[in-house]
């Protein structure tokens, strides 16, 4: 599927659409993969995924702490207790990566996972994950994003 957005509150929704779409499976976490340029929108894509988790609380990278761990409200636990946000910018090879703890995340049917810069360790991905593509657009706040479904 390939959007044009047009400003950050169209990539927000494209976000919220995203996380509506995801479905626990028995194979464990869901898990969404966000690739692209810096300020392309990846975490304005997020923001909106946890507004449909029911998430409130402000949203923001986390760069510098590398992975946040969120309670989704008792509200919304039908399908998911947990979102976590990572961002692996600083982050080089899968051997890195697999230090924070993913293979353990990962084995959770009831978690989502959404990584920022997953290109930076592609093999610590698994199979099942969705993939998110996001590119500058022809104007300031375009921006094209592309997702490909497990």
């Amino acid at each position: 599927m390939r959007r044009v957005s047009v400003s950050p509150r169209e990539t927000e929704h494209l976000g919220f659409a995203c996380a509506r779409r995801l479905k626990r499976s028995g194979r464990g976490a869901a898990v969404i993969a966000l690739e692209g340029p810096l300020g392309a929108g990846k975490t304005t894509f997020v923001r909106g995924a946890l507004r449909a988790f029911g998430v409130r609380r402000r949203v923001t990278s986390p760069t510098f702490i590398l992975m946040k761990r969120i309670a989704v409200p008792c509200s919304r636990r039908r399908n998911f207790s947990f979102v976590y946000h990572a961002d692996l910018y600083r982050i080089r090879g899968t051997r890195a990566a697999q230090a924070l703890g993913f293979r353990e995340i990962f084995k959770d049917s009831q978690n989502v996972v959404f990584i920022e810069w997953a290109g930076n360790a592609p093999r610590l991905l698994p199979r099942c994950a969705t993939r998110v593509f996001f590119q500058h657009g022809a104007r300031e706040k375009e921006r094209v994003i592309t997702i490909r479904y497990a």
